[in-house]
């Protein structure tokens, strides 16, 4: 007999729209994913971009960050079809400049090329959670539109990091697509980041940022970049790819629960050797590279997002839908027994 708290664990799809119209201003209204945040201004963050994936006549949303006027970095899980399976002929687009949570009116639309995943990247699975979409023509760089580099630094724990992510507040059915918001989190302890995700370690392939009520990341942020100021410039340091709570109340804004990030330097010699971006154009710092684990921590590319033990449910498609909205949510149920 199970004995024990129960831990939901949410690893991180994307914002899916249904039906050959595309995006439409009425679909807003079931979106909900960061609570606590004040609208971005046009300019404060012009690197973040809207990603859109489509497949048999689907699309989804997520978020990205332009690194390189012809790069944007992702994560694994928006490249995935209405099966949960991640692919790599799926057709992507790009939209730059826009501070729309769902760009209408805002934003430039780029070509895309093509892009790359992780090749040790597993569904259901934290690490190697990331890709890069290159584009056919250089982003527009201007005022609202331009590039960040990554945080090679270590992010120590307590370290105030800004979450760009959709507005909850604005977006009701109806209503035109609201304004991107920013919110504040603190870099988790090792501690904190161990008691949901047991093989955490410091320096490794993610980065946890607990949250609260007045203070959250919702489920469907797949992409929201996690970024530190210094000296009064902005750096990548992650993106949200996971969400975990110490109970079954799975709602945003509840207590406990702990946002994990894609640290993006600890996959800096893959992106710049077999992701084709430039190491002195994307990169910041030193001493954020990758650390080997800690003795007492044994992980591999596909455990890292399984403490104990998982039983995972993929999103089906269940006939055919029209113009309406789907959250596309990979539920893992990890259960601690004591």
């Amino acid at each position: 007999m199970l004995s024990g708290p129960t831990l939901v664990y949410f690893i991180l799809a994307c914002l899916c729209v249904f039906g050959s119209e595309g995006l439409r201003a009425a679909d807003v209204g079931l979106r909900r994913r960061l609570v606590g945040g004040v609208d971005i201004q046009s300019g404060q963050y012009p690197f973040i971009v809207d990603v859109f994936v489509s497949t048999d006549g689907q699309r989804r949303q997520c978020l990205g960050t332009l690194v390189e006027p012809t790069a944007v970095l992702t994560t694994a899980q928006c490249m995935m079809d209405i099966k949960g399976q991640v692919r790599t002929d799926l057709r992507v687009e790009v939209v730059v400049g826009s501070t729309e949570d769902l760009p209408t009116i805002e934003g430039t639309h780029v070509r895309v090329q093509n892009y790359t995943i992780h090749p040790n990247y597993t569904a259901n699975a934290l690490a190697n959670n990331l890709a890069v979409v290159y584009l056919v023509d250089a982003a527009p760089l201007s005022k609202t539109v331009g590039t960040v580099k990554v945080y090679n630094e270590l992010a120590d724990e307590g370290h105030v990091a800004t979450v760009v992510g959709a507005n909850p507040a604005s977006t009701s059915a109806g209503h035109s697509p609201g304004t991107l918001q920013a919110a504040e989190f603190s870099v988790g302890t090792v501690v904190q980041c161990q008691s949901l995700v047991g093989n955490y370690y410091t320096n490794g392939p993610i980065l946890c940022a607990p949250t609260k009520p007045s203070n959250d990341l919702c489920e469907h942020d797949g992409g929201a970049p996690l970024l530190i100021n210094q000296d009064s410039a902005w750096y990548l340091s992650g993106f949200m790819s996971g969400k975990a709570y110490n109970s079954t109340n799975t709602a945003c804004g509840q207590p406990g629960g702990l946002a994990y990030f894609t640290r993006v330097a600890y996959y800096l010699p893959w992106l710049t050797t077999d992701g084709r971006l430039t190491a002195k154009d994307v990169t910041f710092g030193t001493g954020g590279e990758p650390a080997a684990p800690p003795a007492n921590v044994t992980t591999t590319d596909d455990t890292i997002a399984s403490p104990v033990s998982t039983g995972g449910t993929s999103p089906r498609n269940s006939g055919p839908i029209t113009g309406a909205l789907l959250l596309l949510t990979l539920t893992l149920l990890v259960t601690r027994t004591t």
